[in-house]
């Protein structure tokens, strides 16, 4: 696995991932504001850009050490998901948390179902990860579509 195979992937979990969502596990009213989707995107991209560093950190410790070309063992895969997965989950279910406009429903529950697939994927085989057709890959691609700049950007 390159390296910049993983840093392109898990720039793109930073989607729903919200990734790492820095601070949105915080108690919320309990009555959601609609938002307009501006308002949507500018907070879930920021929930992404947050959590940028933590992700970067993550990738450092268990791949910072990989030359070019040099696939990472199934262990460390395994190890970087057992952590990577639980930020991504709560990433995922910051932006879930968030009120997307009622227009857009149905376009957002397909990205975060997409999103919710690939951690699936990536839960059962960490290989997921890094294959060429990537599990985040769809997820992405809807982000980008929907409007994103931070999230789901590669």
């Amino acid at each position: 696995m390159r390296r910049t195979r993983l840093v392109a992937t898990v720039t793109v979990v930073m989607l729903a991932t919200g990734s790492l969502a820095g601070g949105a596990g915080a108690s919320a009213p309990a009555k959601k504001k609609q938002l307009t989707k501006a308002q949507f995107i500018k907070k879930a991209d920021k929930l992404c850009e947050d959590s940028g560093e933590e992700l970067q950190d993550l990738i450092d410790e268990y791949f910072g050490d990989l030359g070019p070309g040099e696939e990472p063992t199934d262990e460390a895969l395994r190890d970087y998901a057992d952590e990577f997965l639980p930020l991504a989950q709560e990433g995922h279910d910051a932006i879930r948390k968030l009120k997307e406009p009622k227009a857009d429903h149905e376009q957002v529950e397909e990205l975060l179902a997409a999103q919710q697939d690939a951690l699936d994927a990536v839960d059962e085989d960490p290989s997921n990860l890094i294959s060429s057709n990537g599990a985040f890959d769809e997820s992405s691609d809807l982000a980008q579509a929907y409007g994103f700049e931070v999230c789901g950007s590669q």
